[in-house]
C-alpha cells in the first residue's frame, strides 16, 4: 500500500496540474498622435502646426477609444488657434463588429448610440486600428540604419508614397520590442519585417502638407478604475446586442 503522506502529495500534485492557469490579460494604454508639419520641416528639424492626440485603452482584443474633435478659433486680430476636445468614447469589440458610444469614461455611463460594422464607425471618426488597410507606396523601400530614441531602438525604412495628387518621401519607424501588438500603422510591411510600424513621417515633394503619425505606448497595464469601466461596458454590450 502507498503510505498516506506519499498519497497526499500525489493527490495534491494532480490537483495543481489539473487546475487551469490564470489567464494573462494583454492590456494597457496607447496614444495615437497625428501632426500637421510646418513647411520646410525635416526629420532633424520638425515643427508642427497642429497636434492631435487620441487615447486608446485596450484589454485583449477589446478597446475603448476617445474620439476627438478639433476646433479652430480665430480671434479679433485674425490670429488662429485650435483646441481639441473629446466628443465621446467608443467601446469596440472586433469579434462581433460592435461599437458602443458613451459620453463619459465611467463605469456608470449610459450608452448614447451603437453601430454594427466598421463602416459606420469610420464615418463617425476615430482610428480603425483593426483595419487591414495598408500604406500604398511606390518603388522599392530602402532600408536605413537603426536609430535610438529615448532608449528605444527603431528599425527604419525610406519609401515613396502618393496621396491624392501629391508625392511624398516617407520615413517609417518599426519597434521590434512591441511584436504581437494590434497597434500598427501598416499590417503587411509590419508582418514582413516582423516588427510593427509605429511611426511615419511624410515629407511633401511637390506641394501638400507634411504629416506624421505615431503610436505611443503609455502603459502595459490598466488601473483599477479603467478595468471597472471595461467590465461594466462589456456587460452593457452583452445586455444590449446589436441587430445586424
Amino acid at each position: 500500500m502507498i503510505p498516506y503522506f506519499i498519497l497526499f502529495v500525489l493527490l495534491l500534485f494532480n490537483f495543481l496540474a489539473c487546475k487551469p492557469d490564470k489567464r494573462v490579460v494583454d492590456s494597457g494604454v496607447v496614444i495615437n498622435k497625428i501632426q500637421v508639419l510646418d513647411s520646410g520641416s525635416t526629420l532633424s528639424n520638425l515643427h508642427a502646426n497642429l497636434t492631435i492626440d487620441s487615447k486608446i485603452w485596450y484589454k485583449d482584443s477589446l478597446a475603448i477609444e476617445a474620439i476627438t474633435l478639433t476646433r479652430f478659433i480665430t480671434d479679433t486680430s485674425g490670429k488662429q488657434t485650435f483646441e481639441t476636445i473629446i466628443k465621446h468614447y467608443v467601446y469596440m469589440d472586433p469579434r462581433t463588429k460592435s461599437f458602443y458610444y458613451y459620453k463619459n469614461f465611467s463605469d456608470t455611463a449610459k450608452i448614447i448610440k451603437k453601430y454594427a460594422g466598421i463602416d459606420s464607425f469610420e464615418r463617425d471618426g476615430g482610428w480603425n486600428f483593426y483595419s487591414e488597410k495598408n500604406i500604398e507606396f511606390t518603388g522599392i523601400p530602402a532600408v536605413l540604419s537603426d536609430t535610438i530614441i529615448e532608449h528605444v531602438n527603431y528599425k527604419r525604412v525610406k519609401f515613396n508614397t502618393k496621396k491624392e495628387k501629391y508625392n511624398y518621401t516617407s520615413i517609417g519607424f518599426f519597434r521590434c520590442d512591441k511584436m504581437g501588438t494590434m497597434f500598427k500603422l501598416d499590417k503587411v510591411y509590419s508582418d514582413k519585417i516582423q516588427c510593427p510600424l509605429v511611426k511615419v513621417y511624410d515629407f511633401p515633394k511637390d506641394g501638400g502638407r507634411g504629416m506624421s503619425k505615431e503610436i505611443n505606448f503609455i502603459s502595459d497595464t490598466l488601473t483599477e478604475n479603467e478595468l471597472k469601466v471595461f467590465n461594466a461596458w462589456e456587460k452593457n454590450a452583452k445586455h444590449n446586442p446589436i441587430k445586424k
